[in-house]
């Protein structure tokens, strides 16, 4: 049918649309952050000179601010990793899916006027894989060697949120990584001449999974697969006269009890008009 501009301006009108602007990420510290400070021994007192050696913040200060710090993120997309099939064994190929792929995300922040957002992830990459020791050209601060060892996954993963907003502020979708932890740290640019933009950390994200929180979708090829299983035992149960042995064994345990006055039988997978008093 011809392009007719009020019907795109009432599809437009009614449904509404998403900007790429209003979201929030939420990061929650993993399990060996969590609780844990971090001490930036560059805040020290000039003035004063070893009279205030450097600054502590806690992990849950530098989670807070990122709400408002992150500003650029991508989120996750899926591949189907599939390989050539030919169907007849010769002739044209198709391509048959085997399993999915989740793509690194890579996330932008504002830095704070201390570091700290910094320090955070550097911190946290650090503490999955100790790569350099604390070695340090200032005075009196000990020094050690790296051990290069590797934390345990489930010490360093957590869960990161991405909310999605609708143009009142209402969240229209919620994205929740699983067992994300940061991958890398980008090479931050540096240049005298540079004097009117803000630092920007980029940090690179890898993670096992993801899932938009409550989308579901039942097809009728689904609802109908379900029916013809469940009805033979249905069936049995009302037949026999079992009803609440059926309950007890079935739908307690789930809380989902059903009515119990009358029910329809259940033959073959359909639904009859039959009634059978229990």
């Amino acid at each position: 049918m011809p392009f007719n501009i009020d019907t795109f301006r009432n599809q437009i009108s009614n449904k509404g649309y998403l900007t790429n602007n209003k979201f929030e990420v939420i990061v929650t510290s993993p399990p060996m952050i969590l609780g844990g400070f971090f001490s930036n021994l560059m805040n020290f007192n000039f003035g004063g000179l070893l009279g205030s050696l450097g600054d502590v913040v806690s992990s849950s200060s530098v989670t807070s601010q990122l709400k408002y710090r992150i500003d650029q993120i991508r989120a996750p997309g899926i591949t189907l990793v599939s390989a050539d099939t030919q169907r007849y064994g010769v002739g044209t190929s198709q391509k048959m899916p085997f399993t999915s792929q989740f793509n690194e995300i890579s996330i932008s922040m504002t830095s704070d006027g201390y570091g700290d957002i910094w320090q955070f992830w550097y911190n946290w990459i650090r503490g999955i894989h100790e790569f350099t020791g604390t070695t340090s050209s200032l005075i009196g601060v000990g020094t050690s060697l790296p051990s290069y060892a590797v934390e345990y996954k489930d010490n360093y993963s957590t869960t990161i949120e991405l909310v999605i907003y609708d143009l009142y502020g209402k969240p229209a979708l919620k994205i929740d990584l699983f067992e994300a932890f940061p991958v890398s740290i980008k090479d931050i640019p540096l240049s005298w001449g540079d004097q009117n933009n803000l630092m920007s950390i980029n940090v690179g994200l890898s993670f096992t999974d993801f899932t938009i929180v409550g989308a579901n979708f039942s097809s009728p090829y689904t609802i109908s697969n379900a029916i013809n299983s469940i009805g033979p035992i249905l069936d049995g149960a009302f037949l026999n006269n079992n009803y609440a042995n059926f309950i007890n064994n079935s739908f307690v345990s789930s809380g989902n009890i059903p009515p119990s006055p009358s029910q329809s039988s259940i033959n073959n997978g359909g639904v009859s008009t039959e009634t059978v008093n229990i």
